[in-house]
């Protein structure tokens, strides 16, 4: 249950940063930018929700109000908080490298290593 309820701390985080909360199975939403690697999508899997850091002293009880009321947190947290928004809107959701692209797999060199 506490998992669950961190991961929803951890896309409220994300909203908070201007991160799209993408729930669509291609990933349409997520505005990918393969250049600088980030992407402006969070999912449901563990490498992109846990790139998002719940602030270490946050309480169960603030973990389950923050979605409700923001402002409900201590001091401490709202700044916690706070912060890790500012590193997300600078470094964004980093994405994995183990990910390729469909551009990438239709390449006729991939093709070749794929036979």
């Amino acid at each position: 249950m506490n998992r669950f309820i961190d991961d929803n701390v951890r896309r409220t985080i994300a909203q908070a940063a201007g991160i799209i909360v993408c729930s669509d199975p291609c990933h349409k939403g997520c505005r990918a930018d393969q250049g600088k690697g980030i992407t402006y999508g969070i999912h449901n899997s563990w490498y992109d929700l846990h790139q998002v850091e719940i602030p270490a002293g946050m309480t169960l009880l603030e973990k389950m109000q923050y979605r409700h009321d923001p402002s409900l947190p201590s001091p401490a947290t709202q700044q916690a908080l706070e912060q890790e928004v500012q590193r997300l809107k600078s470094q964004g959701i980093r994405m994995n490298s183990g990910t390729l692209t469909q551009k990438t797999l239709t390449s006729s060199k991939a093709q070749s290593v794929l036979k």
